[in-house]
């Protein structure tokens, strides 16, 4: 009969939340990176941003205005974000190691989520209604939920 093994033995190492679940130096994360939370600072930036933009574009529908610019700038300030954050990732995969998920699904999300903000300005420009000020303000979450899945690809995945 050979010896069992623990059952903890057959399951992956992932990075744990610290006791207390707050702030910690990811010490066996890729590049080190202060985690809050369980997710990087790019996560929680793109859900100030995204979470900003939509409030910004659904007050404006809501007082039925058409696209402006607060509306269309909070969408193109999502889109320079992202353009960062894709620039970052290069540098991150060069000098270090890459996402512990599908690379392949990485660069999906990360080009998708790139084309999201774009989509809906363009939309704006083309639909001048209240209406499109509503197809704005989906940008914000989506984006934010794009870069949460993202972050796990990169981490836990």
């Amino acid at each position: 009969m050979r010896p069992r093994t623990p059952w903890r033995a057959h399951r992956q190492a992932r990075p744990r939340l610290p006791a207390g679940g707050a702030v910690s130096l990811a010490g066996g994360l890729p590049g080190g990176a202060l985690m809050l939370w369980g997710y990087d600072g790019w996560f929680w930036a793109a859900a100030l941003l995204g979470g900003l933009s939509f409030l910004v574009c659904a007050v404006q529908a809501l007082r039925g205005r058409r696209p402006d610019d607060w509306t269309q700038g909070s969408v193109l300030l999502l889109e320079a974000f992202l353009l960062v954050y894709a620039v970052g990732t290069v540098v991150m995969q060069v000098l270090g190691p890459g996402p512990t998920g599908s690379a392949l699904e990485y660069w999906g999300y990360l080009l998708t989520a790139l084309l999201i903000p774009a989509g809906t300005f363009v939309w704006s420009l083309v639909e001048r209604s209240s209406w499109s000020n509503w197809v704005l303000a989906a940008a914000g979450p989506v984006v934010a939920i794009m870069v949460y899945r993202m972050n796990y690809i990169w981490y836990y995945q």
